[in-house]
C-alpha cells in the first residue's frame, strides 16, 4: 500500500505515495502536466484516507485514524501523496498483549 512507509513511533506511520521524483504520485487522476487547471479539493483524497483506513484496519485488527498531509491534487503534482496513519493505542496495547 503507497510507495513506502515512515515509522514515527510505535503507534504512528506516514504512509507516501508514488517516488518523490515521479510526477505521476497521484493514482486517481493521473494529470498530465499542464492539463490541470484548477486545484481540486482535499476532500476528494479522503477516498484514499478511506481505503487506507479499511486495509490496514483489517490487517492490524483495530481502529486507525488516516490524516491527510500532502497531496498531488492540491499541489499540481508538485507533492506527493502522503498519509498519517494512527493506530488506536486502546486496540495497539490490546494487541501486544494478545500477541
Amino acid at each position: 500500500m503507497g510507495h513506502h512507509c515512515e515509522m514515527l513511533d510505535e503507534n504512528s506511520f506516514v504512509v507516501h505515495f508514488f517516488p518523490t521524483l515521479s510526477y505521476y504520485r497521484c493514482p486517481c487522476l493521473r494529470f498530465e502536466e499542464g492539463k490541470q487547471e484548477v486545484s481540486m479539493p482535499e476532500s476528494y483524497c479522503y477516498c484514499c484516507g478511506g481505503h487506507l483506513k479499511h486495509h490496514i484496519g483489517n490487517a492490524l485488527g483495530c481502529k486507525v485514524s488516516a490524516t491527510l498531509l500532502a497531496n498531488a491534487l492540491t499541489s499540481f503534482g508538485k507533492e506527493g501523496c502522503r498519509f498519517r496513519v494512527d493506530i488506536s493505542q486502546e486496540d495497539a496495547s490490546n494487541a501486544r498483549v494478545n500477541a
